[in-house]
């Protein structure tokens, strides 16, 4: 079970909502950490991120060994926590608005990099992407990021 802190323990406004989403993306983080490390699967670029997002092996009918079966499955789930996490990081930036997802992708990685994982071992290159557009004032087309009440 993970440990569970505010967001931003130095930050007054961090609503029990944001702590959930600090919670969720750490769990969700690990674990494709670790699906990654076993599958041998590197997620430093963004290329290798869209080479397993884009690999689609046929599922059904697989009669491979034991252990490839569990291979197959575990890509298969590294695959769809990946593309989880896309979806989440969408939901995040709509419902937080920009400047509190850079707050809280920030707190997420150091509480990660706390339990020994960098970013490149759970392939979360949005973080400086995410730092690149509120160095430079930007925000999501359509996202103003509504605030959110608990």
């Amino acid at each position: 079970m993970t440990e569970r802190h505010p967001p931003h323990s130095d930050h007054a406004d961090a609503s029990p909502h944001v702590a959930r989403w600090a919670d969720t993306l750490v769990d969700l983080n690990k674990r494709i950490a670790m699906l990654a490390r076993l599958l041998g699967a590197p997620l430093v670029q963004d290329a290798d991120l869209e080479r397993l997002l884009g690999a689609v092996e046929a599922a059904r009918g697989f009669d491979g060994t034991t252990a490839q079966q569990r291979e197959h499955r575990e890509h298969d789930e590294l695959r769809g926590l990946l593309a989880l996490r896309c979806t989440m990081m969408a939901q995040v930036i709509d419902e937080l608005g920009l400047d509190l997802t850079h707050q809280l992708t920030q707190v997420v990685g150091e509480r990660l990099q706390r339990m020994g994982l960098s970013p490149e071992a759970y392939g979360f290159l949005l973080s400086d992407k995410i730092d690149r557009a509120v160095t430079a004032g930007a925000s999501p087309a359509g996202s103003p990021g509504r605030p959110h009440s608990s």
